[in-house]
């Protein structure tokens, strides 16, 4: 959910020390948070005080959206906080990446699709991948 603070209409927030940020929107006295506090784990409970403090000052309530793992288990017990989960999110391991073609048809039938369309997989190396325009044209338009 992080990089969905880049997008437009996100107003962000930044804690005293500068190493956290919230993305959110305002409306009709709330703000809606996307995702968790970027921040390190360790800050998390330091960082969503002084973000709560911020939002109590604008007179808004807040409502944490897309926001799983380790601010679920954060706010989860916390009196005045109400927890929904909404789906699951996937989790995996790149390294063990070989494994899940093997116990998915539907991964199989995929890369089939993939490879039928013509679709080829080369491992780039770091220099060659900063050197290639169209990967720098790609990054700068995301990044607008």
């Amino acid at each position: 959910m992080s990089y969905q603070v880049v997008n437009d209409g996100i107003q962000h927030w930044f804690s005293v020390a500068g190493d956290a940020v919230v993305g959110y929107v305002r409306a009709h006295g709330v703000c809606v948070v996307a995702g968790a506090p970027i921040c390190d784990g360790s800050r998390l409970t330091e960082v969503l005080a002084e973000w709560e403090t911020f939002v109590q000052d604008l007179g808004c309530r807040e409502c944490y959206f897309g926001a799983a793992g380790r601010l679920f288990d954060a706010l989860h017990h916390r009196s005045g906080y109400t927890t929904v989960t909404l789906g699951a999110q996937p989790v995996w391991a790149p390294a063990r990446w070989h494994e899940i073609p093997a116990r998915s048809a539907g991964i199989r039938s995929q890369m089939h699709r993939a490879r039928n369309k013509g679709v080829q997989i080369s491992e780039w190396t770091p220099s060659r991948a900063a050197a290639d325009s169209r990967l720098r044209d790609c990054l700068a338009s995301w990044l607008g």
